[in-house]
């Protein structure tokens, strides 16, 4: 029969473990003395002197090492040791102090209450350090002489009337599909006890300032004196007369150099719901106002027949005019039929005027007006053979419908000139026209549209300038 073994008795706890058990367990921290007395009565009381020096060596070797704290937070600043942090602790009741704002001499009496073995020094600059760190926050005070108050959480300041009106009316303004009235935009915002005058007065302050800051825009209403408010600026429809302008100056662009009708200039213009009546008496409005702008100039015709341009009419030729036209037209007709005969060429017969007519014609006199609008420049050497046949071409290009206007493009002229003049050359022809427009012989005409030229090379450019037409004097 076998029996078994006694258990081992369990090893006796070092000394480190015994301090570490009654740090642990203690509700406060541990004054020096306290903490021998403990150890006494666990066992740990050296007897002769050598073993008491190794003892306290031990002892403090212990306590100065981690996790224990000490600090000098016993009365009349003696060290205390604990297994916790004795200034998290104080930290973790003064924020449960803290429910309320108070000074921070109402903070130490209250943490010295809970902490009476604390010393009152260690607590009053635990208390100074968590204000300066900016753990703790400035409240407001009841007067200007009372001391100041602090809390755990930051001061938020009671909104003033005006900031609940104006915040209100901003989240409706987000919220709202459409305009909406001011009475809507306030309905609700008038806090308990308000007196209705006040928040009445309070609301149009708020209503003119937002309207400064651009916030808020007024819309037209059901009534003048009762707008609408939205977040985005009115825009107003334009008038029957802008549309109208608007219309003519977009046509007029699209074709500058054209005549246009009075029926054609304000064609597709009419809104829907406009009665005719109202829109031809705008148009008349209109147009007599663009041509008092001179944005507009009316071309000769009778009154159904008018039509306007946005360049200024050029004045016709002399023998346009209605004195000269038909007797210059008869003439023209007869020096044609003689040159197309062949028996004679232009040359030949404008010779033949000429001597017929009594030699060549001094140049009238200009009047003082003329002089000033139009000082003479200085003659440039002619080139008279190229500079009769550019003439030919162009008077013979003109009894063609495009050019009855007597506007002619440069480049159908350097075409119809180089049939008639062998070897000409681009540079030659552009010589000449410069010349002749610096006689005054010729208007050099530009055109806006630089991008629809045709054959652009044969037209003259001065500069970031096209100039694609010309009108012989």
């Amino acid at each position: 029969m076998t029996h078994d073994a006694d258990p081992a008795p369990s090893p006796a706890p070092t000394l480190a473990e015994t301090v570490a058990k009654l740090l642990a367990d203690a509700k406060d921290p541990l004054k020096l003395a306290d903490l021998t007395k403990s150890l006494k009565k666990a066992g740990f009381e050296p007897k002769a002197k050598q073993q008491k020096a190794v003892y306290e060596a031990e002892l403090t070797q212990i306590l100065e090492s981690d996790p224990y704290l000490h600090y000098p937070s016993g009365l009349d600043g003696e060290e205390r040791y604990w297994a916790k942090d004795e200034k998290a602790v104080l930290k973790a009741a003064a924020e449960k102090l803290l429910v309320r704002p108070k000074t921070s001499s109402e903070l130490c009496l209250a943490l010295e209450k809970a902490n009476k073995k604390t010393d009152p020094a260690f607590i009053n600059v635990l208390v100074q350090t968590l204000i300066a760190s900016g753990e703790l926050h400035k409240h407001p005070t009841n007067a200007e002489t009372d001391p100041p108050r602090y809390a755990t959480t930051e001061h938020v300041p009671v909104p003033t009337l005006a900031e609940v009106i104006a915040k209100g009316i901003k989240q409706r303004l987000v919220e709202a599909t459409k305009p909406t009235a001011k009475k809507d935009l306030v309905k609700g915002l008038m806090p308990k006890g308000t007196p209705k005058e006040e928040f009445e007065a309070e609301v149009e302050k708020v209503f003119a300032e937002l309207i400064a800051e651009k916030v808020l825009h007024e819309h037209p209403g059901k009534k003048t004196d009762q707008p609408n408010y939205s977040t985005t600026e009115h825009v107003r429809p334009p008038t029957l007369a802008e549309v109208i302008t608007t219309g003519v100056k977009q046509r007029l662009a699209e074709e500058p150099k054209r005549a246009i009708a009075k029926k054609d200039l304000a064609k597709g213009l009419m809104p829907k719901g406009t009665k005719k009546s109202a829109f031809d008496a705008e148009v008349e409005k209109v147009i007599a106002e663009l041509i008092a702008s001179k944005d507009l100039y009316e071309y000769p015709g009778k009154a159904k027949a008018k039509s306007y341009t946005s360049d200024p009419p050029v004045a016709p030729a002399w023998y346009e005019a209605a004195a000269h036209k038909k007797s210059f037209d008869a003439l023209l007709k007869a020096a044609k039929k003689i040159h197309d005969v062949g028996s004679h060429s232009l040359d030949a017969i404008l010779e033949a005027l000429r001597e017929k007519l009594g030699g060549s014609e001094k140049a009238p006199e200009q009047t003082p007006e003329e002089e000033t609008e139009k000082p003479v420049p200085p003659p440039s050497p002619p080139t008279k053979d190229l500079r009769i046949v550019i003439h030919e071409a162009y008077e013979h290009l003109c009894l063609f419908d495009e050019f009855q206007d007597r506007m002619v493009k440069i480049p159908r002229l350097y075409h119809e000139t180089a049939k008639r003049f062998p070897g000409l050359n681009v540079e030659a022809f552009h010589q000449e026209l410069e010349a002749l427009d610096k006689d005054w012989k010729v208007e050099l005409h530009k055109l806006n549209e630089v991008h629809l030229a045709k054959e652009k090379h044969l037209a003259i450019e001065r500069g970031d300038r096209l100039y694609y037409f010309i009108i012989w004097k």
